[in-house]
């Protein structure tokens, strides 16, 4: 059973996060809660400019000293930006979380066709992919409190 002290702090947490999503709703003219206060686009042109490899080898920052890992899933359309950009503004410095295996069944069919025939990807995808996101995607540094990607289990 929950003490009084406990049920406030929950209810405050709620508020903190509530209040967040709205400004990220109010600042956002495409609710992806990033238009409004960054360059997404510039930083989706450098990353693909730079075409990070993800297969090449990777070490991770040390524990401490860099933004946490994370794959958040999610099904369809579930306010899963939102809730990235919600984390990630309460954790440190606000970044995007793309969908890497696809928004729908047909582009996550195409990823996983991709990932089997690519000699180069290994069994650990997901942990080299965190790894090239946490230490080489320019848009998130050091001040990042969560890096990562999203991952919609459609198949």
């Amino acid at each position: 059973m929950k003490t009084t002290a406990q049920k406030i702090i929950g209810a405050g947490c709620v508020l903190i996060a509530l209040s967040q999503l709205f400004e990220v709703y109010s600042t956002s003219n495409t609710f992806d809660g990033m238009r409004g206060r960054h360059n997404v686009d510039n930083a989706i042109q450098l990353i693909t400019a730079q075409k990070m490899n993800w297969t090449d080898p990777c070490n991770f920052h040390d524990k401490g000293s860099g933004p946490i890992p994370v794959v958040l899933m999610s099904l369809g359309r579930s306010g899963s930006s939102v809730t990235w950009d919600t984390l990630s503004a309460l954790t440190g410095e606000r970044n995007v979380a793309f969908e890497v295996t696809g928004g729908n069944p047909g582009s996550s069919k195409a990823f996983f066709e991709d990932l089997a025939e690519d000699e180069f990807a290994f069994y650990n995808w997901t942990v080299q992919r965190l790894c090239h996101i946490q230490t080489r995607r320019p848009d998130v540094n050091e001040k990042a409190g969560i890096a990562g990607f999203q991952w919609k289990p459609f198949m």
